[in-house]
């Protein structure tokens, strides 16, 4: 590690509250890996929360990694140096285990990179049993790990509890020395447990998903804070999992199990494990307001004078009781998703709700003293018009315009992003919207908000959109596009270009009702029957998408 690396490692780890000493008694070395920068990792709740739960496994002894920021990455090229673990400053191929945490598709590529700047062998194949078990998990490989899975020893699908508490088992008796073998042996019927390496693409086999029943043995909140995260110095903790909600478009809604609810005594204890580092709490959850133990809740929380902040907050959410706790928190900010501009569009993407109701609600935010107000949109759903995309500047500007009406002067902040067609979700079958009718949607917004005062704007790359398209629904071929992204040194353009697989055919086309997916095998508790017909239910209202200059 060079000493301009070492500096930055020692600033950054000064800076951690919260830091866990490394586990003398532990035989199995192992190091867990956001596979992004610094800053993106220990924003992430699951990262984070994984990382506590290894080290609370006597025997094994767990170390973090990251992806190196953008100039460093270029001098590891440059030298032919060796990434290292965070802690210790070990090579990363000195570990028994190596574990992954990976939540987004386009972070795919970082896998490799990490791989590739450690000096492992890419290829699963290519490894002895002198390297370490690649190990990888996390919500988008557990509904579909097919696109990295020739780099991947092993999968563990779903959600993390269950699954550690199996391998703790499994590993109990384990003294140090094992071999990579003797480990992935051990893991391999854990709950979860995927093989990619051991079973063909085209065999029959299924593999149950991990779920979480019992939310009290739940332990997920940060174990670290730090001013270098996303969320500066903000003791992330999770209340909830799973969503009341089916949007046709959200994998969480679909995939994500149904909501559970930590009790209000442990969810406080959670809070209360990070007040020593700070008084800046962020809740993770998909409904606050339906948590049965809400009053208590919001009552305790007021007790200790906290900062509270919410990731985003659905509009049915917003009734009295509700309101009156975020304005006693000092909420000033307050993240809505109308999602579209029209009835009817919401209607296709599953989310009901009434365009007048959605108005009155951010108005009576507004006379409560909330006036920042952050919008979020999809574009490019299945049977968007033109008609539609403007009318999310009709929606913004109603807003504006019934706010002024009643003499509240509301900062809008409108946020939108390009839909994404995901596994396990009635659009699984959809195809996604090219990337030139993304750019000329997103275009016109941009030109249409920038006109208007008092309303921000911001969207996503829809290439970028694109790669998460083709990796989100790819099979096993998508590994070799993987490498030559690698290969040419990040450029997928080239890549896609020159891949022996049409790209579109990924992300293009509509699939036939009994098409096999590459996720098929995966057991997720979700009715695959179910999902087709939520789908067939919306066809007959889609139109044909013109395109806005």
């Amino acid at each position: 590690m060079s000493k301009l690396a070492q500096s930055t490692r020692e600033g950054l780890l000064s800076l951690e509250k919260g830091t866990l000493s490394l586990n003398p008694e532990g035989k199995i070395r192992a190091v867990i890996i956001y596979p992004n920068v610094y800053r993106v990792a220990l924003s992430n709740l699951g990262f984070q929360s994984v990382y506590g739960m290894l080290n609370e496994i006597y025997n094994i002894s767990c170390e973090r990694a990251f992806l190196p920021e953008p100039d460093e990455e270029a001098r590891f090229l440059r030298t032919n140096s060796r990434l290292c673990s965070f802690e210790s400053s070990t090579p990363l191929s000195e570990f028994d285990i190596i574990i992954f945490s990976v939540s987004f598709e386009n972070d795919y590529l970082n896998v490799l990179k990490i791989l590739s700047l450690s000096g492992i062998p890419l290829l699963s194949s290519e490894r002895d049993d002198n390297a370490p078990l690649i190990i990888a998990g996390g919500i988008a490989l557990s509904s579909n790990p097919e696109p990295i899975s020739m780099f991947i020893d092993l999968f563990l699908l779903g959600e993390a509890e269950p699954i550690i508490s199996s391998a703790k088992e499994k590993l109990n008796g384990a003294s140090g020395g094992e071999s990579k073998e003797a480990i992935l042996s051990a893991l391999s019927d854990v709950e979860g447990a995927y093989l990619p390496q051991l079973t063909a693409r085209n065999e029959n086999r299924e593999v149950k998903i991990s779920r979480l029943t019992d939310m009290e043995i739940s332990s997920t909140y940060s174990r670290i804070v730090t001013p270098e995260s996303e969320f500066s110095s903000m003791h992330l903790v999770e209340v909830s999992r799973g969503c009341p909600a089916r949007c046709r478009f959200c994998l969480l809604g679909n995939f994500g199990g149904k909501l559970r609810f930590k009790s209000a005594k442990k969810l406080l204890s959670h809070i209360d494990n990070g007040l020593s580092s700070t008084s800046k709490v962020g809740l993770i959850t998909s409904s606050m307001a339906e948590h049965k133990e809400f009053s208590t809740i919001a009552s305790e929380i007021l007790k200790r004078r906290i900062e509270v902040s919410f990731s985003s907050i659905r509009f049915a959410d917003l009734k009295e009781e509700f309101v009156d706790f975020l304005i006693k928190c000092g909420q000033k900010t307050v993240t809505l998703a109308p999602e579209c501009g029209t009835d009817r569009m919401r209607q296709i993407a599953g989310k009901e709700l009434d365009e007048d109701e959605m108005i009155e609600k951010i108005c009576m935010l507004g006379k409560r003293g909330i006036k920042n107000i952050k919008l979020y949109f999809l574009v490019g759903l299945p049977g968007e018009t033109e008609e539609d995309v403007s009318a999310i500047v009709s929606l913004v500007k109603k807003i504006r315009h019934n706010g002024a009406k009643h003499s509240i002067s509301l900062n809008l902040s409108v946020s939108a992003s390009s839909f994404v067609p995901k596994p396990f979700t009635p659009f699984q079958w959809a195809p996604m919207d090219d990337v030139k009718s993304l750019k000329e949607k997103l275009g016109f917004l941009t030109r249409s908000f920038g006109k208007l005062d008092g309303v921000g704007f911001s969207c996503d790359l829809p290439k970028f959109a694109r790669i998460q398209g083709i990796l989100s629904r790819a099979d096993r071929r998508a590994g070799q596009l993987l490498i030559d992204v690698l290969k040419h040194g990040g450029d997928w353009n080239r890549a896609l270009r020159e891949s022996e697989v049409n790209p579109d055919y990924y992300v293009m086309r509509e699939r036939d009702e009994d098409e096999k997916f590459p996720w098929d095998f995966i057991n997720a508790g979700v009715s695959r029957r179910a999902l087709y017909m939520k789908y067939k239910s919306v066809k007959k209202d889609f139109s044909a998408t013109s395109d806005i200059r």
